[in-house]
């Protein structure tokens, strides 16, 4: 029987979706590292620290066979079978090949998949420390959240020019937001929800008070 980790087992722990929102995706994670270190250094140094235990994992759903589940911590265990050109270090989705328990003689082999994989902030952040690196999970973190200003100004520059040129029609604050997010994950950019939404919020509420004053409506 193929073995998945649950939340119950000791040194694991039950998220949420929206608490694994805030945490860091595994592509975001490695380029924040990429900034100081070469790739394999980068990537070594999160097996070794994700293999201890140091580093927690988890992922906002996971597939083996017909089984399927939504947010789930990854056990430490598993990532002594990733190595350092995996695919995940560039979609952020984690296929294991593992043994299936319970055959007899026979070993044969299942895919469990983990996908959208992400980090514990914490962790992360103590792993910046470690090499004198300013965590990206340190925003926000003391309050409010504060976007970095470069990609703050350019976003709302983005999904103005779109509403201009009508190729974007939100019907509620969550199509905006989405839109933004979809474009900061082109640019490499992973803010959390919340700061995106602290962002699009102002534009939102203009275009509502423009609908709602449109001659159309009167």
């Amino acid at each position: 029987m193929l073995r998945v980790g649950m939340a119950d087992e000791p040194g694991l722990h039950k998220l949420t979706a929206e608490e694994l929102e805030n945490w860091i995706p595994v592509v975001s994670a490695v380029q924040h590292l990429e900034t100081v270190l070469d790739p394999f250094t980068a990537v070594t140094a999160l097996l070794r620290r994700l293999t201890r235990g140091q580093l927690r994992s988890a992922a906002q759903s996971f597939a083996s066979g017909r089984r399927k589940g939504s947010v789930i911590e990854i056990e430490p265990e598993r990532w002594s079978l990733v190595d350092g050109d995996a695919d995940i270090w560039r979609t952020g989705d984690l296929p294991l090949f593992l043994e299936t328990e319970g055959q007899g003689g026979r070993r044969p082999f299942h895919v469990l998949t983990y996908y959208g994989v992400r980090f514990d902030p914490s962790g992360f952040a103590e792993m910046m420390a470690a090499l004198g690196m300013k965590s990206p999970a340190a925003e926000g973190s003391d309050g409010p959240a504060r976007p970095p200003a470069w990609w703050r100004e350019a976003v709302l520059t983005e999904l103005a020019g779109r509403l201009y040129e009508g190729a974007l029609h939100p019907k509620r604050l969550a199509d905006l937001e989405k839109a933004a997010h979809d474009w900061l994950a082109a640019q490499g950019e992973h803010p959390e929800g919340r700061t995106v939404r602290s962002v699009v919020q102002p534009l939102w509420e203009r275009i509502q008070n423009k609908r709602k004053n449109s001659p159309e409506r009167s």
